[in-house]
């Protein structure tokens, strides 16, 4: 349980505290800051926490009010200062913010000079060392084990000192020339904003991902033996087996007679001859579910693995000597590119963090009275080629490709026409069971014309989000 004070009593939530902090925060909006935590509110340490990912993504600067006239030798102060240090020693070297100190006045100047802009090594460690008394045992033992990183606290701590009337004046005349405030960024991103939604009023063609395709007209459905599919593929365990779906004792397939003679041990009687598109009227659900069970076949034919429902993705094993190299695959433009690819640790080369893979995502669906393969292209992530990354740690990864390099639509069109190509274009024969493959033939990709095509935005295109600080 946590206790939260809200308005709690301290020196800084006096009512001209407040002014301050009111003129501080003024003063840094029209720097690019924005605020993400206040002391009043959570009750943490600092006054305030402001964040800049103009001026530095990812560092947050803690903020001290001083709205008095402070000495650097006054123990409060120093006290203070002492908690601030241990704050920032004990963070991660990339974690670690910026002080900045605001102060209506300082006295003795000179010492304050000696600390934060002459950074007088000598000075600091007196400093420090008539401080320590504030300490306890485990901070002493702190400071003692990162002393070398003592002087770069003084060295980045940044010290303003100012009255209120003079910030606000400042940050008034900030913001009608920082590119960085932000109600000039906010003005800027409006204009973007209607700039990407407006539409170029000419013809234009939409590409879509649907790819058509036909499927054979008769669909055989012959009775068995067997109760249940577990049963099948006990008794076949080991062999390869044609595409099929099982409902009610029966086998349902597109596969010729001659493909399906491998089942002639649980087979009884005669086959029964389906018209595909009454099957269709009559059981759409079931007959989707047996063209998709057709195109899972026919996809891990091509030598694609199957990692979840109807996503599949090259493997990738290593050599003799256990290492990895890409995987690469001819594209529709006739150039390589790479299906798999190891990631090795760019420190320790030899160890392979993961793999990365191009992969998709196949099924089908009927709309407008027409069969379509879906392809959605997508990523995948193995520890070995063949072990899936999962959880907190694939969306980790996966984090690092969600952005308008990989995610733009041209990209993706790309990717798309590659696995068309790879999987419907390019000519295969399976000596298993090839002339079902036979029965379908695949064409090409629906597209519409439209009028209208959107502003084109550059690849470093950013999210709103991004442009306020996000992280």
């Amino acid at each position: 349980m946590s206790l939260n004070i809200i308005g709690g009593e301290r020196e800084s939530l006096g009512f001209s505290s407040e002014v301050y902090k009111k003129s501080i925060r003024h003063y840094l909006e029209s720097m690019g800051y924005s605020q993400t935590t206040d002391s009043f509110i959570e009750g943490h340490h600092p006054d305030m926490v402001f964040y800049n990912r103009e001026v530095a993504p990812g560092k947050e600067f803690w903020i001290e009010s001083k709205a008095t006239d402070i000495s650097v030798t006054s123990e409060k102060f120093r006290k203070e200062l002492m908690k601030y240090l241990i704050s920032w020693l004990k963070l991660p070297a990339e974690q670690r913010f910026t002080l900045w100190i605001f102060a209506q006045q300082v006295s003795r100047l000179n010492r304050w000079k000696s600390l934060f802009e002459n950074y007088d090594k000598e000075q600091i460690d007196d400093w420090i060392t008539t401080n320590l008394s504030f300490l306890s045992d485990e901070e002493k033992t702190v400071i003692e084990k990162q002393k070398n990183q003592i002087y770069s606290f003084f060295t980045e701590t940044k010290i303003t000192i100012a009255p209120s009337s003079k910030l606000d004046i400042a940050a008034e005349e900030k913001k009608q020339t920082s590119m960085l405030s932000i109600g000039r960024k906010a003005n800027l991103l409006l204009k973007e904003s209607e700039r990407r939604n407006k539409l170029i009023e000419e013809k234009n063609k939409l590409i879509t991902n649907l790819l058509n395709f036909s499927y054979p007209k008769i669909l055989i459905k012959h009775k068995t033996s067997c109760s249940l599919i577990e049963e099948i593929y006990q008794k076949f365990s080991g062999s390869q087996i044609p595409p099929f779906m099982f409902n009610g004792g029966y086998l349902y397939s597109f596969c010729d007679i001659e493909d399906l003679s491998v089942f002639e041990d649980i087979l009884i009687g005669n086959p029964i001859f389906l018209n595909s598109s009454d099957f269709w009227k009559s059981n759409e659900q079931e007959f989707v579910k047996l063209l998709n069970l057709h195109i899972d076949k026919y996809a891990r034919s091509r030598g694609l693995k199957k990692y979840s429902h109807n996503a599949y993705f090259f493997g990738l094993k290593p050599n003799e000597n256990g290492e990895f190299y890409e995987r690469r695959k001819i594209s529709y433009t006739k150039n390589e590119i790479f299906v798999s690819k190891p990631m090795y640790d760019k420190i320790e080369n030899a160890r392979l963090n993961y793999v990365f893979h191009r992969a998709v995502t196949l099924y089908t669906k009927i709309l407008w009275d027409q069969s379509y393969i879906i392809l959605l292209p997508t990523r995948h992530f193995t520890s070995d080629g063949k072990t899936a990354i999962e959880g907190v740690n694939k969306d980790r990864l996966d984090r690092k490709f969600r952005n308008p390099k990989y995610n733009r639509s041209d990209s993706i069109l790309r990717l798309t026409l590659f696995w068309k190509y790879l999987l419907f274009d390019q000519h295969f024969e399976n000596p298993l069971f090839a002339k079902w493959f036979k029965n379908f033939t695949f064409g090409n990709l629906e597209s519409f014309n439209v009028i209208g095509v959107p502003e084109s935005i550059n690849k470093n295109q950013s999210s709103i989000f991004d442009l306020f600080g996000g992280r």
